[in-house]
């Protein structure tokens, strides 16, 4: 490169000089040619500085020519410096992909519902980190240039990303399912209060009315004043006040207070004679009442005591004649209570009546 700078000076050089010579000064040399004519045309040519001046006049005033030569070189150096540079980029080392990595392997999405799933690729430092993205099923879930997968239908389906350097890939299993409409609000529809013995149905109303799960789990807070079953059936049992809940699967509960009243329809009658010494018989002719009439379609009617508990049946408890029943009964209507199980298997707690002397 540099001979090439050269020459091309060389030649800009010496064709300006031959352009200023004279026809007379182009003379070819002559070894036999007497040595002081040389000095004559030397000296000629020193004693004739307007000539010289001439020359060198048009030469300093001949910019352009000047301008020329320098460009040539400025050129000739900037793009030798410019291939240099662009080469060595090319020649730069590519670094390649060596694999890639999803952030999760198992998504759970909802029907409507994106996730963002990304992927890192290997090494960091790797030339081309294009990544490709695809669905196995886009029925059940897209995904879109970035990561974003979006449920479509309940099932399942692969998400896999691929690398353009390398196709490398890593895959995501992703299942698709419908979401939970959840009871954000319970009603209970029941009455406020009941009598002793009866039983009443209570409901519940959820909302939205599109939940998935409407299951209602109900409960007493004083099961001993009264009890609800899963099918939200209250039994009133004896005398008080109990809050009944209802529960949602979601968590959502509402609450309302039940009063059990003391009219009883069922009662125990029970008529003394030959008066003992503590003013009432032993003996005892007792009866299951319902709205003052006999009642014989119980079960059982079960008397607690202190003293043990006994379970009679309605031809049993019609005539109790053990020693002491009477005493025992009415102690125990005093203490404990008298529960009566009905033929539907309710319970409930029953008064005591006693009647006049025989």
């Amino acid at each position: 490169m540099l001979g090439v700078v050269a020459f091309l000076i060389y030649e800009l050089k010496f064709a300006k000089k031959d352009s200023n010579k004279k026809d007379d000064e182009y003379t070819e040399y002559d070894p036999n040619y007497p040595f002081e004519e040389s000095n004559t045309i030397s000296n000629a040519t020193s004693n004739t500085p307007q000539e010289s001046n001439t020359i060198s006049n048009e030469t300093s005033n001949t910019p352009q020519e000047s301008n020329t030569l320098s460009n040539i070189i400025s050129n000739v150096i900037s793009n030798t410096a410019s291939n240099k540079i662009s080469n060595g980029s090319s020649n730069a080392t590519k670094v390649n992909v060596s694999s890639v990595k999803l952030n999760n392997s198992a998504i759970n999405v909802y029907v409507g519902k994106t996730y963002n799933l990304s992927a890192t690729v290997y090494p960091s430092n790797a030339t081309n980190k294009s990544l490709v993205w695809s669905s196995s099923n886009t029925n059940i879930a897209t995904v879109d240039n970035n990561g974003r997968i979006t449920g479509k239908a309940v099932g399942t389906t692969n998400i896999t990303v691929r690398t353009v350097d390398g196709n490398k890939t890593a895959t995501a299993k992703v299942n698709v399912s419908k979401e939970e409409i959840k009871v954000t609000k319970v009603s209970i529809n029941v009455k406020g209060t009941i009598n002793g013995c009866e039983t009443t149905n209570a409901t519940a109303t959820v909302s939205p009315t599109n939940a998935d799960n409407k299951t209602i789990k109900w409960s007493s807070s004083n099961p001993s004043v009264a009890t609800i079953d899963s099918n939200g059936k209250i039994n009133a049992i004896k005398k008080g006040t109990t809050t009944i809940t209802a529960t949602a699967a979601s968590g959502v509960k509402s609450t309302v207070d039940i009063k059990v009243d003391d009219v009883y329809k069922y009662y125990a009658d029970c008529r003394m004679n030959n008066t003992g010494p503590l003013g009432f018989s032993a003996y005892c002719n007792a009866n299951i009442m319902y709205k003052s009439s006999v009642f014989t379609t119980y079960k059982t009617v079960t008397i607690k005591s202190n003293a043990g508990t006994n379970t009679y049946t309605p031809s049993q408890f019609k005539k109790v004649q053990e020693g002491n029943g009477a005493y025992i009964v009415l102690y125990t209507y005093k203490d404990n209570g008298v529960y009566l199980t009905l033929n539907n298997g309710n319970s409930c707690y029953i008064q005591i009546q006693i009647n006049e002397k025989w």
